[in-house]
């Protein structure tokens, strides 16, 4: 059994275990951390925000699509944050990465997984019962747990790339268990990650970006905290996207913490500390597919000791050729805080603008003390981060915010902010620490020969922080004696949370306890005061006020307070960030729509309700000394400069109904109504992160359109989804597939007599399992699936109600089966099969599990039985060397199904080359540009002659050397010699031309008759002509400048 020895007097003064309590604090890139706000839960109304998307271009290879935007997701000014290279607020929305959270030791630690396995398991399952699970092996557990020897905890793992998302962890068994269900693979590989969507698309992170994580007795380790996203392989050979990076940019950045310990045996201390965490940010470089190119250009420059990176250009390449260039303009590059001001397009030496943004004013420093009790900047003049003021200041949190966008075509759009809301938070939760003070109360006795007393309550909102600044004081500013003259005041609130104690005012002022000898030359004070102010916390809102004043002729006696606190009017309380209160759409000067967003329930308050908040670090430690016997509590109390990248970068208010209304209502509204849960908090030591319900927070519950007829809303349609739960391998300890979370915190330290020999014989008491604290969370998958959408519409004649039910795989969460009744209670049902119902396992090998393979569509009337309409099915075989759809089969009714279509062959990249038709008949696909697009369709033949073969391999290498007009007159040549070789009155062949990432550039139908597409230097469509030269079509662009 470890002793620490101690003498009991060194011991008491010096033991401090705080580190240990808190959870470590790892940095991510400011590209990962920015990326964190893309979560579980959608970006929608139900967050306050409106998600703004700026496309750039949309990479499509033999149909799957990666597209290339900028994003903006700001939800105020968070101090601690370093923006990405777009600028605050503005993700780059290209690659992909997979980014850990460190909880409690990195899983790598060498020895916890067999401890996990091994002790605590079995300890959380149960499989020791008290009487054979030895107090000293428990208290061993508890010890090894808390002093980080082992591992009690699974590293979570945060996947977002496109449409691939999720967040999983491991188990004890290496199994991926996915906190919100999904059907994907996830492998380690040699260099990184591997992912496998449900479609069969392979996804690999490979690409790491490593942070510094402290291990208490091996001091720093880097770790990989980012895999960043290198390559998409789409299943049989049909292409690949490879993603390169710029060189690792790496800095240094500081992590404060400050911690405060009173109580037993020492007196208040206080202590500030700084972790330097190395922080590397890898930048995207290129996006490589078949037959082109995206460059990310970037600049970097240091802004106070932190290394900046910018995105100036994005430019689309086809080989050597420059298709398409974006320009990217900023406040100021070099600098950490930065907005993305300009956005044009380049073509050649002409420059067209394509967006212009404002955005509301901002500091270019940010000390790291100045936050509001979220981690948003307030502005306040504090000293300390523990003890600082945690004001919310709406004018700070919203500075950075964008203000006004100007559109491509002469629109603008202005945004209008305010402070999040939620429901009045009852009880001491840690949403209760957020406070906005915006009122107070003042009031004041004077007393002279007549004495006067106060013994009154003021009332305000309950359970916040509220600051009161009081003073007692005797004089009337002229004369000097102030005998006779007193006065006092107590001011005093009960309760106390988030770090706060109750307010206790005790000021008193006796004019006899002061004399000046008022001799020529000495000056004497005509006024003396003793001031008090205090920022504390009350749970009744009552502030009781006593106090008293005397004071003789000619004398004067004053008490003052002014009472500072949260009003809340309809019972609403501010919380951390901004949502939109307003947008004004104009598409020219005075053709505008204001839209206003209200956050209320149907009785006016706010709608908001609390996701969770930042965990409050503050413990007590019990403190035991025998013989002789003491005892006492010590407090700590800790704050860090910022939080885990997934604490709350999004906003911590989630709204449960939403009205949008448009021009104050003329062109009537929309109410929606979306699901809000509560996150579990951290609210007490060990601190752990509690069970999310992101997963199922932010669904479209309702929504209500009305229009609007003088002063009257009239309700046109209202449409109603129901969600449940759905847990795949089982909930809770009884979930076969799951991972635990263990934390231990000690509670209490014994020290006294434990033998001789031991440096005087006295020492830590060790082997009590009661001396400590655990809680355990467990993981496991579950999702919240929509099973019913009610729509009905309102109408002078009747109404109209259809009701879709969905029913899904127990097991995948597939949609199998999907109702729709309309409101003649007429059924259509839609019945599917995938590769898991039909016991194709090589699909299910190749993980494209969510590949309809049959689908069956019936109707049913009334008490009828279902009657079958029609069916579709898809055989997959072997062709090519791929497993591919080989045959499309359809039948009617109750009939046998038949081949509709077969899939006779593909091409070395996957593509379907020749079909045949049920009737016998052919098409064949001649594939160019690189097996890029279709550039011949041939219909009707046979078979082909070896000089028909080789016209159609002339075309294909023809179109894979296009560089100019004259090439692709080549290209025309061979089509035309292609099409001339087989008799037009039985075959059709049409023929394709293309501007390659910019669109088709001609097309002849199977009479030789063309048609052109031409396009300006910006690659818009701007004329279509046919081959006389006559134009068919014209596109004028109406841009701002």
């Amino acid at each position: 059994m470890k002793k620490t020895i101690f003498s009991i007097v060194l011991y008491v003064l010096t033991y401090n275990i705080s580190a240990q309590e808190l959870p470590q604090i790892t940095p991510v890139s400011p590209q990962a951390a920015s990326l964190g706000k893309y979560g579980e839960i959608p970006v929608n109304l139900a967050t306050g925000k409106i998600n703004y998307s700026i496309p750039l271009y949309t990479i499509d290879v033999n149909g799957f699509q990666w597209p290339i935007s900028l994003s903006y997701n700001y939800n105020g000014l968070v101090v601690e944050q370093d923006p990405p290279m777009t600028g605050l607020g503005w993700d780059l929305m290209a690659t992909g990465r997979i980014t850990r959270q460190v909880r409690g030791l990195p899983d790598e630690r060498g020895g916890s997984k067999l401890y996990k396995q091994n002790y605590i398991i079995p300890y959380l399952e149960w499989d020791y019962s008290t009487s054979n699970y030895p107090e000293n092996e428990l208290a061993s557990i508890y010890e090894n747990i808390h002093t980080k020897a082992f591992d009690g905890q699974q590293d979570k793992y945060f996947i977002n790339a496109g449409s691939l998302s999720g967040s999983y962890v491991y188990n004890v068994n290496d199994e991926i268990v996915f906190l919100n269900h999904r059907n994907y693979i996830v492998q380690n590989t040699a260099n990184g990650i591997k992912v496998i969507d449900e479609r069969g698309v392979t996804f690999l992170f490979e690409q790491k970006e490593y942070g510094a994580y402290t291990v208490y007795d091996d001091g720093e380790i880097d770790i990989p905290v980012s895999y960043l996203l290198t390559k998409i392989k789409l299943p049989n050979n049909q292409g690949e996207i490879d993603f390169e990076y710029h060189p690792t940019i790496a800095y240094v950045k500081k992590v404060y913490t400050e911690t405060e310990v009173t109580g037993f045996g020492i007196g208040p201390t206080y202590d500030f500390g700084q972790d330097l965490r190395t922080i590397r940010n890898t930048p995207l470089k290129k996006i490589k597919f078949p037959n082109g190119e995206i460059r990310f250009d970037i600049t970097t420059a240091t802004d106070n000791q932190v290394k900046t990176s910018a995105l100036n250009t994005v430019s689309v390449w086809n080989g050597n050729k420059k298709v398409l260039q974006y320009d990217l303009g900023y406040s100021n590059p070099n600098k950490k805080l930065k907005t993305l001001n300009s956005i044009e397009r380049v073509s050649g030496i002409q420059r067209l603008s394509y967006y212009d943004f404002e955005y509301h004013s901002f500091p270019t420093y940010i000390d790291y003390r100045k936050q509001d009790f979220w981690g948003f900047y307030n502005g306040k003049g504090n000293v300390n981060l523990l003890n600082g003021n945690k004001e919310i200041d709406f004018s700070k949190t919203v500075m950075g915010a964008l203000k006004k966008i100007y559109h491509p075509t002469k629109g603008t759009t202005e945004i209008t902010y305010e402070q999040n809301t939620i429901e009045s938070t009852a009880g001491n939760s840690n949403g209760s620490c957020s406070f906005s003070h915006n009122k107070s109360i003042t009031g004041q006795l004077i007393g002279n020969i007549q004495g006067k007393d106060i013994d009154t309550i003021i009332q305000i909102p309950a359970n916040q922080i509220v600051k009161v600044y009081a003073y007692a004081e005797v004089g009337n500013g002229s004369a000097t004696n102030m005998f006779g003259a007193e006065s006092n005041i107590n001011i005093q609130t009960t309760g106390g949370a988030c770090n706060y104690l109750n307010i206790n005012i005790n000021e008193a002022v006796y004019g006899e306890e002061y004399f000046c000898n008022p001799e020529p030359g000495n000056t004497c004070p005509t006024i003396r005061r003793k001031v008090d102010n205090q920022t504390e916390y009350t749970d009744d809102g009552k502030i009781h006020i006593r106090g008293s004043v005397r004071a003789p002729q000619g004398k004067l006696a004053r008490i003052h307070y002014t009472i500072t606190f949260e009003d809340r009017p309809n019972e609403d309380k501010f919380v951390g960030g901004i949502r939109v209160a307003r947008t004004k759409d104009c598409a020219e000067i005075g053709n505008c729509t204001t839209t206003n967003y209200e956050y209320v329930e149907e009785d006016g308050k706010s709608s908001g309700k609390l996701l969770g908040a930042p965990a409050i670090f503050k413990y007590n430690i019990i403190y035991e000394q025998a013989p002789p016997l003491y005892h006492g509590i010590k407090t700590y109390r800790s704050a860090h400069s910022m939080q885990n990248f997934t604490s709350y970068q999004g906003s911590p208010a989630l709204y449960s109904r939403v009205e949008t209304i448009k021009n104050d209502g003329s062109n009537g509204k929309i109410i929606q109504y979306f699901s809000a849960f509560k996150n579990g908090e951290s609210a007490a030591n060990p601190f752990i992160e509690r069970e999310s319900k992101d997963w199922k927070s932010g669904k479209l519950i309702k929504e209500e359109i009305f229009k609007k007829t003088g002063s009257t809303y009239t309700l046109q349609s209202i449409t109603e989804n129901t969600y449940d739960e759905f847990f795949p391998f089982g909930r809770f300890a009884q979930s076969s597939l799951k991972a635990y979370n263990f934390a231990v915190s000690r509670t209490r330290i014994r020290t006294g007599y434990i033998g001789p020999g031991f440096g005087g014989g006295y020492g830590t008491i060790e082997g009590d399992p009661t001396d400590y604290s655990e809680l355990s969370v467990i993981d496991y998958p579950k999702a919240y699936k929509l099973t019913k959408t009610e729509h009905t519409e309102f109408h002078s004649s009747g109404n109209f109600t259809t009701n879709t039910f969905n029913e899904y795989d127990p097991q995948k969460l597939l949609l199998k089966e999907q109702r729709i009744i309309d409101s003649d209670g007429v059924s259509r049902i839609s019945k599917t099969q995938y590769a898991h119902d039909l016991n194709n396992n090589t699909l299910i090998d190749q993980n494209k599990v969510a590949v309809p393979l049959r689908s069956r569509q019936y109707i049913k009337s009334g008490l009828n039985p279902e009657l079958k309409l029609s069916e579709q099915n898809t055989v997959y075989g072997t062709k090519s060397g791929f497993y591919v759809p080989i045959k499309s089969q359809t039948s009617k009714g109750y009939n046998l199904l038949e081949d509709r279509i077969i899939y006779d062959s593909y091409t070395s990249k996957g593509r379907v080359r020749e079909v045949s038709r049920k009737d016998g008949t052919k098409i064949y696909y001649v594939w160019g540009y690189n097996d890029m697009y279709p550039i011949a369709k041939i219909e009707g033949y046979t078979f082909f002659t070896s000089t028909q073969y080789s016209y159609i391999n002339q075309a294909i290498s023809a179109s894979n050397n296009i560089t100019n007009n004259t090439t692709e007159n080549t290209l025309i040549t061979k089509l035309t010699q292609l099409r001339n070789s087989f008799n037009s009155s039985t075959v059709q062949l049409t023929s394709y031309t293309y501007k390659p990432f910019i669109g088709l550039s001609s097309m002849t139908n199977p009479r030789g008759e063309s048609i052109y597409y031409e396009y300006d230097g910006f690659n818009r469509l701007e004329y279509i002509k046919d081959d006389q030269g006559n134009i068919l079509s014209k596109n004028e662009y109406n841009f701002k400048n």
